[in-house]
């Protein structure tokens, strides 16, 4: 970890300090065991979907996919993303459930749910999703919650990880040059291409290459953008750009 002064120094005491609390809250909610299941009501069927490349689901689907998310945890669910596994045509269920903040520090939790299909799963990990309703399964491992870092930039606020590397405000400086659009590529056949801020969800830095690696998710496309960059002052130079599916 980089510092640049005694008092960011201080701050890092003190985040540590409220990481080591998140991590007891994380522990002590994952072993607490499963709630009891609760049936279906009104609000359930209300809770937001959002259908990505070209994936539909019955009223049927939608309620069992609710009851499982209940299932598994009590939190308000901010809304449900129906995707299919591309390049495959396997769907594959994200519940997002709403975020808990605390400071400057996200708890994100979030449930896969698959469908029970012979068709594209062997038969033992069928077995292996023990919870069920309907055509669709998961299990108590799927419940995946991670400690991100809030950052506000502007009027755009984004909770995302990085590596222990990197300080707040190195993170903070490299935000602000993507919310400014200050970014140079040196690869002009992507130029055009926009990066949003709320796409953001990792940051990193190599040692060997001095270079800034950044993974954005954006809502538009399937593949998620790579991103080698390195800070100029107040701009972002793309030194290399790719996509991959997820």
């Amino acid at each position: 970890m980089r510092f640049d002064s005694q008092q960011e120094i201080t701050r890092a005491s003190e985040n540590h300090r409220i990481m080591r609390l998140l991590l007891c809250i994380l522990v002590s909610t994952t072993s607490s065991g499963l709630l009891l299941p609760l049936t279906s009501s009104p609000q359930q069927l209300r809770t937001p979907f959002e259908y990505r490349w070209g994936i539909s689901l019955t009223d049927e689907d939608r309620s069992n996919i609710v009851d499982l998310a209940r299932l598994l945890s009590d939190k308000p669910i901010k809304k449900v993303i129906a995707q299919y596994m591309l390049p495959s045509s396997v769907p594959l269920i994200s519940v997002l459930y709403e975020d808990e903040v605390i400071g400057t520090f996200v708890i994100d939790t979030r449930l896969e749910i698959y469908k029970k299909d012979p068709s594209h799963w062997k038969q033992g990990y069928l077995d292996s999703l023990i919870l069920s309703r309907g055509n669709w399964g998961t299990k108590q491992d799927f419940l995946q919650r991670k400690v991100l870092r809030l950052f506000t930039v502007g009027d755009t606020k984004v909770a995302l990880r990085y590596s222990d590397s990197l300080s707040y405000r190195e993170v903070a400086r490299l935000l602000k040059a993507i919310k400014d659009k200050a970014i140079v590529w040196e690869d002009r056949n992507w130029r055009h291409l926009q990066i949003l801020l709320e796409e953001i969800t990792w940051i990193e830095f190599s040692e060997a290459t001095r270079l800034y690696k950044i993974l954005a998710q954006p809502e538009v496309r399937p593949q998620n953008y790579i991103i080698d960059a390195q800070v100029d002052g107040d701009r972002m130079i793309i030194k290399h750009f790719s996509m991959g599916i997820p």
